[in-house]
């Protein structure tokens, strides 16, 4: 079994998960990206939570994915299909008890899943299958 994992730092900006973390509760699944250099500054744009969708205000193409349904970013050279296993909350105790519990400004969130399927772009993959 293949397993992916990330962490997803609380949104102070909607005092709630990241968009990432609550679409990922809410269909089961998700998709991870690795970015080439060249993307990096537009990747990093979309964590920037918006109300809006990340890839559009990102300058991000969408990929459809073969095996989930969330969409996978076209231009990065990996990309990782996968179905939620687990999101565990990590409570941010830094503020003593009120941090603890529901309230969720300054937790993390680290999401596990299970790799369904693997999209690697031929040109990263050497003649003896080792990228």
């Amino acid at each position: 079994m293949r397993i992916c994992r990330f962490i997803g730092h609380q949104s102070l900006y909607k005092k709630r998960s990241k968009d990432t973390v609550m679409n990922c509760m809410e269909t089961n699944e998700f998709v991870w990206n690795m970015p080439s250099y060249a993307l990096r500054e537009d990747v990093n744009s979309s964590a920037i939570e918006t109300w809006g969708d990340e890839f559009e205000e990102g300058h991000i193409t969408k990929a459809k994915s073969v095996l989930v349904r969330p969409p996978r970013v076209a231009d990065a050279p990996v990309a990782f299909e996968c179905r939620v296993h687990s999101v565990v909350r990590v409570a941010n105790e830094a503020h003593g008890d009120d941090m603890f519990g529901p309230h969720l400004v300054g937790n993390s969130d680290i999401v596990i899943g299970r790799v369904l399927g693997i999209h690697v772009r031929g040109e990263y993959i050497t003649g003896d299958g080792v990228s």
